[in-house]
């Protein structure tokens, strides 16, 4: 809070924004179903949410297939993860910050909704460097 008992309209430093990956087995027919009503249900519950399509296959460090979204704001962070708690229809989330350390971010920065899942570290490894 600042001197005036406001919560701030930025992340505190060097946060620069979250990511949110919702993952699913896109092998899973009841898995896709689901997450393509869970994809259409966060887009209309949060239409000014920075939302990603779905990926049907794994990209990058996820393992699984996925969508992501960007929370820009404390105020959007505030709201769409504790929705996330509980309409997550069983599928694990990783919440991540944006600081510039990739590693950190995926890994001992992240918050896990669900079931923590493999992330494929050795890709962002390369990254680092």
């Amino acid at each position: 809070m600042d001197s005036n008992g406001e919560y701030p309209k930025r992340f505190p430093a060097p946060i620069q924004a979250y990511d949110i990956h919702v993952y699913f087995y896109q092998t899973d027919p009841e898995q896709v179903t689901s997450i393509q009503e869970l994809h259409r249900l966060l887009g209309r519950t949060f239409p000014k949410l920075q939302l990603f399509p779905i990926c049907q296959r794994p990209v990058g460090p996820h393992v699984t297939g996925m969508f992501q979204g960007i929370l820009t704001t404390p105020a959007e962070f505030g709201v769409v993860v504790p929705w996330l708690t509980l309409n997550r229809r069983g599928h694990s989330i990783l919440v991540h910050p944006h600081t510039g350390d990739e590693l950190r971010d995926h890994g001992p920065n992240a918050i896990w909704l669900g079931d923590r899942l493999p992330i494929n570290f050795s890709i962002l490894e390369r990254f680092a460097h």
